[in-house]
């Protein structure tokens, strides 16, 4: 896809989609704060009515990760995560491959790219 200031066009369609999430079980205003924006720049944003600056981007990813945590989270702790999980499988590192791949196709079949971290993950896990 388009990169637009060092993001593709789906990682900004993601971000929009987490601040339309979130704004609906809030309110725009609330959001804005959350983000550190003003309310009629995040809701440029969110119609993507205009392109969103460097720093708009950086203060929305800092938002999306501060509240998605497993983003800020290094891949080799994620993976240990999901092998907590599937401990009891003869092979849990295939089991943490079944989970990457069933994450990725759940994006897919949404019409949407899977997050970086569940490749980055992956590459941990060696599969």
């Amino acid at each position: 896809m388009r990169e637009r200031r060092g993001i593709s066009a789906d990682d900004l369609e993601r971000l929009r989609m987490a601040v339309r999430d979130r704004v609906s079980r809030s309110t725009l205003r609330g959001v804005a704060r959350e983000v550190r924006m003003s309310p009629s720049g995040l809701g440029n944003f969110i119609d993507a009515s205009t392109t969103p600056y460097g720093p708009t981007i950086e203060r929305l990813h800092i938002w999306y990760y501060r509240r998605h945590g497993v983003h800020q989270r290094a891949p080799a702790v994620v993976a240990e995560e999901l092998r907590d999980l599937v401990l009891t499988l003869p092979e849990p590192d295939a089991g943490v491959a079944n989970l990457l791949a069933a994450v990725e196709v759940s994006y897919l079949e949404a019409g949407m790219f899977s997050p970086e971290w569940v490749n980055a993950v992956r590459a941990v896990v060696g599969r």
